[in-house]
């Protein structure tokens, strides 16, 4: 999936809608079952880069989720095409038994997917709620973050407004 949501150009860290994101990830998974657990978490690699400015939001957006399951995020080069045929093919089709979880960018992404045989849109805002599911190496479904975690995300943003109200 598509890293969570930056505050703006100037910004690129996560905005309070791309922590709520993340912070909810966990129970994305928990929604989805326990056959889709992630056993391996995969992050762009943080740092300047050719088509990254600093921006450390890939890996931002899944460190919740790995602290709950006490995964390792493992961080992948992404800044030419070959080294991303070679995450693919070293990373992902080598692991015939794992749940993997890719957190990219919406370049990235489809670059990948289209690897892995499939293409994907990830533009525009609803790019930030897709979650591409691939099952032994083959396309299988696509979904809505926010039919799994869309009222938490709106509980974790009212609670945020809220606290932030009470420090003025």
């Amino acid at each position: 999936f598509r890293h969570g949501e930056k505050i703006s150009d100037d910004y690129p860290d996560l905005s309070p809608k791309g922590i709520a994101r993340s912070e909810c990830l966990p129970l994305l998974f928990e929604s989805l079952g326990k056959q889709y657990t992630p056993t391996k978490i995969y992050a762009n690699i943080r740092g300047k880069t050719k088509v990254s400015n600093y921006s450390t939001r890939a890996y931002d957006t899944v460190v919740p989720l790995a602290k709950k399951l006490g995964i390792e995020i493992e961080e992948f080069e992404r800044d030419s095409l070959e080294k991303i045929k070679n995450f693919v093919n070293n990373k992902l089709l080598k692991s015939e038994y794992d749940v993997i979880v890719v957190s990219s960018s919406h370049k990235v992404i489809p670059i990948i997917s289209s690897f892995l045989g499939h293409k994907v849109g990830v533009g525009g805002e609803d790019g930030y709620d897709k979650l591409f599911i691939w099952k032994n190496g083959e396309f299988y479904k696509e979904y809505k973050q926010s039919k799994f975690i869309g009222k938490d995300m709106k509980e974790w943003l009212k609670k945020y407004e809220d606290d932030k109200n009470n420090e003025k």
